[in-house]
Formats: C-alpha cells, structure tokens, sequence
C-alpha cells in the first residue's frame, strides 16, 4: 500500500467517486441552472436498450460508463438539451422514471415530487425498504394517504393492516 493510500485509510477517508463528478460536471454544462439543483430540470424522455436501431455506436452514459445496457434519454425541460444516462445512474440519483412498472419506480417519482425535508426522508425510507424487502413495501392506510397526497396517484402496493 503506498503511503498516501495507507494515509487516507488510517483517516478513514473515502476517494472520490470519478463517475460522481463526471455525472454532476456534465449535466450542469449542458443546464440553465449551474447548480446541483439543475437536476430537477430533467425528465426521462426515451427508455431504450442498447441493442437497438437506434444507436450508431454503443451508448456512453454522461458520467463516463460504456458497455450499458439500459439507456435512458433525458431532456430539459428549460432549454430543450438531450443527455443520455445508464440505470447506473438512475438509481444512483434517483431520476423518477414515468410509467410506474412497480413499487421502487413509484416511490422513485415521489421522490421528485417532494414539496420538504420531512417527505423526503419518509419516500427515501420507503425506498430502502425496497432494497431490504424485493417481494414489496406494505404500507399504513396512513403512509398510503400521504404518498398518494405527494404523488396525485393511487398507491396500489400492499396496506398494514391488510383488508
């Protein structure tokens, strides 16, 4: 181990991700907002696989990644500007993908339609139950109010206690 590496290993500090800042110096170029918030300016606009027609030449995620297999197409929805992104880095930052094919896909749009801090830790908690359970997330008739009150959706998951 070289001194440096033994160094940052003593002191319990971490390497920064390269992908990380890759990803965030790449979608800030091509928003309006220079800021990390400028992420809230993007929808999902295509999903494709790599596979298809549709590339030329094999797809590269914004944050650096080649050899991707699910590619998703963003747009701004302020100045009209395309990026393609891997699932990598839609779970990583946890961009809302439209047409809820499960549980995890619903939650991850109520993230972005969060209004504060409290919703937000209560999504993100719901979120990590779905890592922690596959089979699904059971929620109170409580939560379910709440999640359909962030969303405007019906929650179609399973309730506590069941009916």
């Amino acid at each position: 181990m070289t001194p440096k590496r033994l160094e940052s290993f003593i002191l319990g500090l971490k390497r920064p991700n390269p992908y990380a800042d890759r990803f965030w110096r790449n979608l800030i170029e091509q928003s309006v907002d220079k800021t990390k918030t400028a992420i809230n300016e993007w929808n999902v606009d295509q999903m494709k696989r790599s596979d298809a027609a549709y590339f030329a030449e094999p797809p590269e995620c914004i944050c650096g990644k080649r050899d991707i297999v699910h590619v998703y197409i963003l747009k701004n929805k302020r100045n009209q500007n395309r990026i393609t992104i891997g699932s990598c880095c839609v779970r990583r930052w946890q961009i809302a993908i439209p047409g809820w094919q499960g549980k995890r896909n619903y939650l991850q749009s109520a993230l972005s339609m969060v209004r504060n801090d409290r919703e937000r830790d209560f999504v993100k908690g719901l979120l990590d139950k779905c890592v922690k359970y596959p089979k699904g997330v059971t929620v109170s008739t409580k939560q379910k109010r709440w999640l359909e009150d962030i969303t405007g959706h019906r929650w179609r998951g399973r309730l506590w206690p069941p009916r």
